[in-house]
């Protein structure tokens, strides 16, 4: 692995789409942590999360996620949005390192399961 900052900045903007989506993990509230034994998981449709990290006007809100946007590294959450200059309201996308999951989705793929939800 190299040090250089431009090859690594290369790297990721040219990784393959397997590769980033693995590279977008939030991490679990605390009771999520000792429920699941993980610090950390891939984000998916369906969590519950809710806005640690940004601007003053949506940190704290709390939804479900609408969409992984994993060519962008961008994730939509249901509950936040922004106004258009036409007054019409769109879906604000945040970055996945801003983001704490509260609650997983019920999902037979997810390795961690939530079958005690």
């Amino acid at each position: 692995m190299t040090e250089n900052r431009r090859v690594q900045r290369r790297r990721l903007y040219t990784a393959h789409v397997t590769s980033r989506r693995k590279q977008m993990v939030v991490p679990l509230s605390d009771e999520l942590q000792r429920q699941k034994r993980a610090k950390r998981i891939v984000v998916r449709k369906g969590d519950t999360v809710v806005v640690v990290k940004g601007d003053s006007d949506i940190r704290g809100l709390e939804g479900k996620v609408s969409k992984v946007d994993v060519r962008r590294r961008k994730v939509l959450v249901d509950g936040v949005t922004i106004s258009k200059a036409d007054g019409k309201q769109a879906a604000r996308p945040l970055s996945f390192s801003n983001l704490m999951i509260t609650a997983l989705a019920v999902d037979k793929k997810r390795r961690i399961t939530s079958e005690e939800q």
